[in-house]
């Protein structure tokens, strides 16, 4: 609504400013408002940051939680010149001899000399390498080729080198190292391989078989071959000779029209005709979920087999042979453990689980000592990362939990019902304590002669029964997860007070009796103390173990008087050289463990739906927006009495100018009456 103007003129009253006085009454109850709301927003500034600093200590929690936190392995090598190592969680410890006989290398050659690399090469062709067709055109410089080989070719890198001076070759180098070969054939009549100088001129069989050779593989055998290898076209054409000793046949071979069944059906027909036992055939096989058709000439006798224009290298017969091998492809060679193996590459990760071997040089005859131990200073680092969000969190509660007695002055969240909790929560993480009985091997029990592991048999009270098989349990923490694990059974299993023995819970409400028994040979169940048969609801195991409890002082965590805690990472590293296991189970025994435990009270604080602090800083969101609703409800109340009081001064000035009004008629008036008055006496 527009602003009624009252501007005093007739009052001569600063009306404005007595309205705005009297509003600024009105509104004393929105500042008061807005007071609360800027404490409240300070205490969901303060929660908020205190959720961060949890959701760290939840972070470091979990992965204490983990078992692999406590798995941290390490390893050396006695000569890191020659083998490094590296190992994660999942590594057995233990100590390896390993002979590096000789390093992987990949294959690498290089063609003839060029007076530049930027000029056209002057002549042109296509080749195959490692399946992929490259093109050659005339106007082609080196540096051209070598963008077409590494764009077409992904197993091989190309490259140019300088020689000498105006003297540059290609140099081609497998990607990979071991002992695989680059596959490389001429796919035109133009010998472009040999015009490279990549290839000496003389052939092999490139995919020898009894008694002859089989072509590369194609993907399918009545298509012609210039098709399925996309070659340019006319494709190379030209009259074979093959001759197992029976006497030599001619074949005309034409790679634009024929199939590997027109080429297999034209061999044939001329053997026949010629009296010869060479054969051809195409045989197929599926690779990779689809089939692969091959051109396979035999003869009764080792079949000679004679090109005619790069015909037979282009079917993937005849192989070139290369001009100057720089270096040959070859796999790495160790014996390990008295074991020799090879390799392809000289990074190895399949010999051990949980360790990749690096090999750096070939030693022979001196085996190198490979030594994986546990890793104290893994486990130390998590432990570290967990005392330290600890300490950040319960130090920032202190600060928002602060009374200053000189300065009268609290803490936004000083008796915070939700930090109460938050802090207990935290002290009752660092002070739980883990019976003895989920921190031992089955072996350890029974004073060190253990359990015989078996199956054994439940029933509870309400009838139902099971049968468990505990025989590959190697930890109390497995036989009470076994149990536990059971549906059919009405039954909890878990350590006893003492810590020292497991027992059995019934929570059927049945009213049979509650037995527990071994089957077959084993005795478990006895060793255990367990073997009963009750009418009572309890089953309890012997002593079977030191009684007691373990806790983070055991592994040198301890507290200070300002609820922070102190971490001697040389009692932990003492404890895992004792009995690793011992410290892993410490942690992560099923419900019991501290980091277990951890875990669940800290997912519970920070949940984001329904936790400690979310439910605690919407509470106090919605405190904020209740003040906003307040606050804008005053805010309308004070508007309709501005307009009330503008409305009332309007009517003064208005009944004033009215008063004025009447003044100056009644002033006219009794002047205009005097001058009647002085006229007539003055006629008289």
């Amino acid at each position: 609504m527009a602003r009624l103007a009252i501007t005093g003129l007739i009052s001569n009253l600063d009306t404005d400013s007595i309205i705005n006085s009297l509003l600024e009454i009105q509104r004393a109850p929105i500042r008061l408002l807005e007071q609360k709301q800027a404490v409240e927003n300070n205490r969901l500034v303060a929660l908020q940051n205190l959720n961060a600093r949890m959701l760290n200590v939840s972070v470091a929690a979990q992965r204490l939680a983990q078992t692999q936190t406590f798995q941290g392995k390490q390893a050396t090598s006695s000569n890191p010149s020659v083998l490094s190592v590296r190992v994660n969680h999942l590594a057995a410890l233990g100590t390896h001899s390993i002979e590096v006989q000789a390093l992987a290398q990949a294959q690498s050659f290089t063609g003839a000399s060029f007076s530049s690399f930027t000029e056209a090469l002057g002549f042109e062709g296509q080749f195959l390498m490692d399946g992929r067709l490259v093109t050659v055109e005339s106007s082609d410089t080196l540096n051209d080729l070598v963008t077409s080989i590494n764009t077409q070719v992904s197993t091989v890198r190309a490259s140019v080198l300088q020689v000498g001076e105006d003297a540059y070759r290609l140099v081609v180098t497998r990607r990979a190292s071991g002992a695989e070969t680059v596959e490389l054939f001429e796919a035109g009549a133009s010998g472009v391989l040999q015009s490279l100088g990549l290839v000496s001129g003389s052939t092999a069989l490139a995919n020898p078989v009894e008694n002859g050779g089989s072509s590369g593989g194609f993907a399918g055998d009545t298509t012609a071959v210039g098709a399925l290898l996309e070659l340019a076209s006319p494709a190379p054409s030209g009259t074979i000779t093959l001759d197992d000793g029976s006497g030599p046949i001619h074949v005309l071979v034409n790679l634009e029209s024929d199939s590997l069944q027109d080429i297999a059906a034209a061999v044939n027909a001329e053997a026949a005709l010629q009296g010869s036992t060479v054969s051809a055939s195409v045989v197929s096989e599926e690779m990779d979920g689809e089939m692969v058709y091959r051109l396979e000439i035999t003869g009764a006798a080792p079949v000679s087999f004679t090109d005619d224009n790069h015909v037979l290298e282009a079917l993937q017969v005849l192989r070139p042979e290369l001009a100057d091998e720089v270096q040959s492809g070859q796999d790495a060679a160790l014996v390990v453990d008295g074991v020799s193996l090879t390799r392809k590459s000289n990074s190895i990760s399949d010999i051990f689980v949980g360790v990749t071997l690096f090999l750096n040089s070939a030693d022979p005859g001196k085996p190198v000592t490979l030594s994986i131990t546990q890793d104290p200073s893994a486990t130390a680092s998590v432990v570290q990362s967990f005392v330290d969000s600890y300490n950040a969190a319960r130090l920032y509660i202190r600060e928002l939990t602060a009374f200053d007695a000189e300065t009268q002055t609290a803490g936004p969240l000083l008796g915070d019902s939700a930090v109460l909790s938050v802090e207990r929560n935290l002290f009752d993480i660092v002070g739980a304590s883990v019976p003895n009985i989920l921190l031992r091997d089955l072996s350890e029990l029974n004073g060190g002669a253990g359990v015989d592991p078996g199956r054994i048999q439940i029933t509870d009270r309400s009838g139902a029964t099971a049968e468990i098989d505990l025989s590959s349990a190697t930890s109390v923490q497995d036989v009470i997860n076994a149990i536990n694990r059971e549906s059919a059974l009405s039954v909890v299993a878990s350590a006893n007070a003492a810590g020292d023995g497991i027992q059995l819970q019934d929570t059927s409400q049945g009213y049979g009796p509650f037995q527990v028994s071994d089957l077959g040979a084993g005795s478990m169940a006895a060793d255990l103390g367990l073997a009963a048969s009750t009418r009572g609801d309890s089953i309890y195991g012997a002593s079977v173990t030191d009684r007691g409890f373990a806790s983070l002082v055991d592994i040198g965590i301890t507290s200070n008087n300002n609820g922070t805690l102190n971490f001697d990472s040389s009692r932990l590293s003492q404890a895992m050289a004792a009995n690793p296991k011992w410290v892993e189970r410490l942690f992560t025994a099923t419900d019991a463990g501290v980091g277990r435990v951890a875990r669940s009270r800290l997912e519970f604080i920070t949940r984001a739906s329904g936790g400690t602090i979310s439910n605690r800083t919407q509470a106090i969101q919605n405190i904020i927006d209740d003040i906003d609703d307040r606050k804008e409800a005053a805010e309308r109340r004070i508007l309709m009495v501005e307009e009330r009081l503008q409305r009332q001064f309007l009517v003064l000035e208005q009944t004033l100018a009215e008063l004025q009004s009447q003044n100056e008629f009644l002033t006219n008036q009794l002047y205009n009456l005097g001058n009647v008055f002085a006229y007539q006496r003055n006629r008289r």
